[in-house]
């Protein structure tokens, strides 16, 4: 069995259950700050549920594995949890959600920072593509016949 250190570790990322008339998306980053964001979207009930805070990893007791969230009405202060292959389960025992809820790790889109390297990358192509098209057009406005007399009396 994994080590509470390293459940903490898988649970990083970005873990998603959506289905007819509910989303939910569960962030975790598990770095020194211990950030997650978990929003629940349920239209079809009162189930509205956003809360953003802190983990500072992930417990164990007789019953399983939990992390605590801060106190809210909607959600149990602690939430169990287990993996399943590559899947994250969700045991919430109590508020309008309860339930045992599955949620799959989010496919990896592009990176912020990959993002941003393409961009500069692409950046870096246009302007290298401008600047050789105005460089080649005054070379051969220089090179044209008459093109001294002009410019030389500035």
């Amino acid at each position: 069995m994994p080590s509470l250190a390293e459940d903490f570790q898988r649970l990083e990322g970005r873990w998603v259950k959506r289905g007819p008339g509910e989303e939910w998306l569960l962030a975790v980053q598990t770095d020194p700050f211990g950030g997650f964001q978990l929003s629940i979207s349920v239209p079809e009930s009162p189930a509205a549920i956003a809360k953003v805070g802190r983990l500072s990893g992930v417990q164990e007791d007789a019953r399983g594995r939990y992390f605590e969230l801060p106190p809210d009405e909607a959600l149990p202060r602690r939430v169990y949890y287990r993996f399943d292959d590559d899947k994250l389960i969700l045991d919430i025992t109590e508020g309008p959600v309860r339930g045992q809820h599955t949620l799959v790790r989010e496919r990896e889109g592009v990176s912020a920072h990959s993002a941003w390297v393409i961009g500069a990358v692409v950046l870096g192509i246009v302007v290298l593509t401008v600047a050789t098209v105005l460089v080649r057009s005054r070379m051969r406005k220089a090179a044209e016949p008459g093109a001294a007399a002009d410019g030389g009396g500035r």
